[in-house]
């Protein structure tokens, strides 16, 4: 009885680090992803090539599409557990 409680709980702290790490670096490539669009598009603003409006959309844009992706990660690590 006490070996099955302590798998249990070693399988329930596993699958807890492994929510903790997988969530950590969701949100690792989202900071990422969102300075690679802030420090390239000022480039392009500051060399005219778009303007700050045009930037702004984008960054707007890109949020509306990777925050649902990134939920569907999470939904999917949720479904399989």
């Amino acid at each position: 009885m006490q070996e099955t409680l302590a798998h249990s709980l070693d399988q329930s702290l596993t699958t807890s680090k492994f929510h903790l790490l997988n969530g950590a670096l969701s949100h690792i490539f989202s900071d990422l992803f969102t300075i690679f669009i802030i420090f390239f598009g000022a480039q392009a603003v500051l060399q005219n090539q778009i303007t700050l409006g045009q930037l702004i959309a984008f960054h707007l844009l890109a949020g509306n599409v990777s925050g649902p992706i990134l939920s569907l990660a999470s939904l999917w690590k949720e479904w399989q557990h």
